[in-house]
């Protein structure tokens, strides 16, 4: 299991689990989220619908986790290794 598998099963177990944003972002290009545009401190990702990332200190706030998830849910996205 890589690295990425292993961050994206622990996510899943746990939306809680403290990641730094440098792993989430990975986490969302693995799962095939487009950086499209950054503006300010806002990164605007593009799967099927735009979702908005502020990265704020080291750690990912629960609520940006918790509503990745939901969009990989809604979409049937996967992580590809």
């Amino acid at each position: 299991m890589t690295r990425i598998a292993k961050l994206y099963a622990a996510v899943l177990a746990n939306p809680k689990t403290a990641i730094t944003f440098a792993e989430f972002e990975r986490l969302l290009r693995a799962t095939g989220f487009v950086l499209v545009r950054i503006k300010g401190s806002h990164r605007h990702y593009d799967v099927p619908q735009v979702f908005t990332v502020l990265p704020d200190g080291k750690a990912v706030k629960v609520y940006l986790v918790r509503r990745f998830l939901e969009i990989v849910d809604e979409h049937g996205l996967h992580v590809e290794i």
